[in-house]
């Protein structure tokens, strides 16, 4: 149960850019709004930030990926994230 086709299908993602020579997509943000948002709703709710340092999944570790340019680094953490919330 991978979260990112949901996100996809209902609107928070869309396609920038495809690789097919990879079968890899690039998505982003439809807009400012949704992009928003996500940071003011829904990543505080299941990032939380805490005062552990190590938390892979605290919220000053995805904002610092955004801030150093790393929307790689936030992805994966974020699929890890989702993935260990929905159980998989």
């Amino acid at each position: 149960r991978n979260p990112i086709p949901l996100m996809f299908q209902t609107g928070y993602l869309t396609i920038s850019s495809f690789d097919s020579g990879r079968s890899l997509y690039e998505l982003r943000f439809p807009n400012r709004e949704v992009e928003i948002g996500f940071y003011q709703q829904l990543l505080p709710t299941y990032a939380p930030e805490v005062d552990d340092p190590f938390s892979s999944f605290s919220f000053p570790h995805f904002k610092n990926d955004l801030f150093d340019g790393r929307p790689n680094d936030f992805m994966q953490r974020l699929a890890t994230l989702l993935k260990d919330f929905i159980g998989l």
